[in-house]
């Protein structure tokens, strides 16, 4: 049961440190509590870096039937550089849009200006009226968090989201999942997003 959970927290971790990186913007999407999925991107283009970090909430464990996945592709339409950024959790699929010229994001079909947001939250994605944005706001950028075991690279979304209050709220961390082994790892992920050191069984400590 140990040697399981630690196989689960180390997937976890590595994956989501490595996934969809290419040369000028690297994104990823796991999740970071019992009731939410996070999908962040960082582009770098003409010199300028913008990042968005969205939080999509529904019930407890939405996304544990059929986990996280996703990638992204970027081209360009009616000469504007254009980049997605899309997941699958819970059987559903959840879409992005970068605009680099205009430094803006669709989300659910609104633009975000990222020189004004950089986080996004979202409720319901798993009603059947389907997700609502409920907030944006700005979080001034800081450092990512360093990695938690080796092979794994510093985390952007735990560096985010540790030094907001109303963001670690957000997340629900205290509600339980009925999976026992589920409830470890997420009980590991929910510390790594307040900041706090953490230690998996037959590792030494970070």
């Amino acid at each position: 049961m140990r040697r399981r959970r630690t196989v689960l927290i180390l997937a976890v971790l590595i994956f989501s440190a490595r996934s969809f990186a290419q040369v000028s913007s690297s994104s990823t999407a796991r999740f970071v509590s019992p009731t939410v999925v996070a999908s962040w991107m960082s582009r770098t283009h003409g010199g300028t870096t913008d990042t968005l970090l969205v939080l999509w909430r529904g019930a407890p464990g939405w996304f544990s039937k059929t986990g996280v996945a996703g990638g992204s592709s970027g081209g360009s339409v009616l000469g504007h550089s254009v980049e997605d950024q899309y997941f699958r959790a819970g059987g559903r699929e959840f879409r992005l849009e970068f605009l680099d010229d205009r430094r803006v994001a669709t989300v659910l079909k609104q633009e975000i200006p990222l020189t004004q947001f950089n986080v996004v939250l979202i409720d319901g994605v798993d009603s059947p009226a389907g997700p609502i944005m409920i907030d944006r706001r700005w979080i001034e950028p800081g450092p990512p968090l360093p990695p938690a075991v080796d092979g794994a690279a510093s985390d952007p979304i735990a560096g985010i989201v540790s030094r907001s209050p109303s963001l670690i709220e957000f997340l629900q961390c205290g509600v339980p999942l009925a999976d026992r082994l589920m409830n470890s790892v997420v009980d590991f992920v929910c510390r790594r997003m307040r900041g706090e050191s953490v230690t998996l069984p037959g590792l030494p400590p970070r």
